[in-house]
């Protein structure tokens, strides 16, 4: 579950470019969406949390989401802008963290 815009319009590139805009330099409020961009990262990264303490520490870990809640997840651990990791991140594209203190090793912005 990404971010909960089950009571948004459809909208065009322009306007959702700017409603995602606004989702991250607003987190607390529901600028977009029924929910915060606070209240959606707090669930991703409580998942998070639970999926890496319940796996052996050297195992890898994968996770699968959109971008929004990915870039969110991303910036509030390592202070990568989000706004910016979201605008660079094409379909498909993927994020690595380090799983020992989820600092930011790789972003592979597309794949081919």
């Amino acid at each position: 579950h990404e971010h909960d815009r089950r009571n948004t319009a459809l909208l065009g590139d322009g306007p959702f470019r700017q409603a995602i805009r606004s989702l991250f330099a607003h987190p607390n409020d529901p600028v977009f969406g029924k929910e915060t961009a606070a209240d959606a990262l707090a669930r991703f990264d409580a998942a998070i949390g639970r999926l890496l303490v319940s796996r052996d520490p050297d195992e890898d870990v994968i996770v699968v989401s959109h971008g929004t809640v990915i870039s969110l997840f991303v910036e509030a651990h390592t202070g990568e802008d989000g706004f910016g990791l979201w605008s660079q991140l094409g379909l498909p594209s993927f994020v690595v963290l380090r799983r020992a203190d989820l600092s930011l090793e790789r972003i592979e912005a597309k794949v081919s």
